[in-house]
């Protein structure tokens, strides 16, 4: 591992300028999503949080949370979070960082959230499975890519 991962949630102008340049480079540029669809509906929603993952000072990871309410066959509100546009810049991959980013996202959501889901990219499957997720169903087309729902449930459920 490379260092700590200083995890925030973004909210300054800033911030999100530093989210958008990194979901631009990764999932526009290098993975070759269009550009208008890699902002939807949930960028402009107030459900939604965003994450920025820093070391030395650098942004070098970003994802996003929308908190979502659902109800059971028992009634009982379980509070969602998925977890999306998950990045990290490519010269800091395969050093923990994605990790980190992701247990610092699960820290801050925790008194809010009681189960993460998420819709990964099928390569990135052994990831998520590493970091507790498990996979809910079967492989699916996302914008031409193979993804696979996953969940976790959150620290204190």
């Amino acid at each position: 591992m490379a260092g700590a991962l200083r995890v925030i949630q973004a909210g300054s102008e800033e911030e999100l300028k530093h989210v958008r340049a990194l979901r631009f480079q990764v999932f526009v540029r290098e993975q070759g999503f269009s550009a208008s669809s890699e902002i939807d509906a949930f960028d402009d929603s107030p459900s939604t949080k965003y994450y920025l993952g820093y070391v030395y000072g650098e942004p070098i990871a970003t994802a996003r949370c929308v908190l979502l309410q659902t109800k059971d066959s028992h009634t009982k509100p379980h509070h969602v979070g998925k977890i999306g546009r998950f990045a990290v810049s490519p010269l800091h991959r395969r050093k923990g960082f994605g990790r980190q980013l992701l247990q610092g996202m699960e820290a801050l959501l925790e008194n809010e959230v009681d189960l993460f889901t998420l819709h990964a990219q099928y390569y990135a499957k052994e990831f998520y499975e590493k970091c507790g997720y498990t996979c809910v169903g079967a492989a699916f087309k996302e914008e031409g890519a193979d993804h696979i729902k996953m969940q976790k449930r959150a620290f204190g459920t």
